[in-house]
């Protein structure tokens, strides 16, 4: 092979070697240009759920709801329309004024947006309350066209005690076992304050006692000025009102009070009866 005609072949060799090198150089650029594309779009999905919470719902700005919200948006009631979404917040913030969302966490993925979120209310008081909540947000055309959300309801209606922390206290209320024990005392005006403060003692003591239900306390005034105080605990079982009653005298003990030298030292009269659920008729 002369000179001119190797070289030749070599510089075919070459180009050839290079077209696969080149494509697969193009197709890596392409491939990270797609995925710079798809993660602008992801960021951008979730952009438009959080600035939903932060910039129109949270400063109850609602004119700017429209924003991101589609105009064909369907509700998980089927309802459909911007007014659709907004009427379901409304509806909360007419229970909850000064409700407010705060964004945890957002995940995207093609043209949905996971949210992790928690809403606060009474935040002004000693006991605000806090729920957690989650949320699927479909995107339509940079604007959210679907949405549903799973709220923590029951930690919810347990902070507003409307529930009990305990769950099991609903079937022990309910249990034909269960025993109705009723303190009534009858205390000079004189004794009332630390009258109160023990009492206050006992029920906060009794509440961790295994096998109690719940309790409440009445009080009324006689002709005497006296302070007619009525006491009523429910416990699941006599069996566990015995063993109340057991847990009480050892903490008794234990603190050294003498609950019959204090209500003969206060000239407090008590009169104590159990009972049960009337049978039904």
């Amino acid at each position: 092979m002369k000179p001119g005609q190797y070289f030749l072949a070599v510089l075919i060799i070459a180009i050839a070697l290079s077209i696969p090198a080149n494509m697969q150089a193009q197709q890596r650029k392409s491939i990270k240009l797609k995925e710079a594309d798809m993660n602008n779009e992801l960021t951008k999905n979730k952009t438009i759920v959080r600035q939903l919470f932060e910039t129109a719902l949270n400063p109850r700005k609602f004119e700017l709801v429209q924003q991101f919200i589609h105009p064909e948006y369907i509700s998980a009631t089927g309802q459909k329309g911007v007014d659709a979404f907004t009427s379901q917040v409304t509806d909360l913030l007419k229970a909850n004024p000064d409700l407010q969302w705060t964004i945890h966490e957002l995940i995207a993925e093609e043209n949905k947006v996971w949210a992790r979120w928690t809403t606060t209310i009474n935040q002004s008081t000693e006991n605000p309350i806090t729920t957690t909540g989650i949320g699927t947000y479909l995107i339509e055309n940079g604007k959210i066209i679907r949405s549903f959300a799973l709220v923590d309801r029951l930690s919810f209606f347990q902070q507003k005690k409307l529930l009990p922390e305990n769950l099991s206290i609903l079937q022990a209320k309910a249990s034909p076992e269960k025993v109705i024990f009723i303190d009534r005392f009858v205390v000079p005006a004189n004794a009332l304050n630390e009258f109160r403060e023990r009492v206050k003692t006992n029920r906060n003591l009794i509440r961790t006692i295994p096998g109690f239900i719940e309790d409440v306390a009445f009080e009324s005034k006689d002709s005497n000025d006296n302070t007619i105080y009525v006491t009523v605990a429910e416990w699941a079982s006599k069996e566990s009102l015995l063993k109340a009653k057991e847990a009480v005298q050892a903490a008794y003990k234990k603190e050294g009070f003498d609950i019959a030298a204090m209500l003969h030292r206060l000239n407090i009269t008590l009169d104590r009866q159990e009972f049960k659920p009337a049978a039904d008729h």
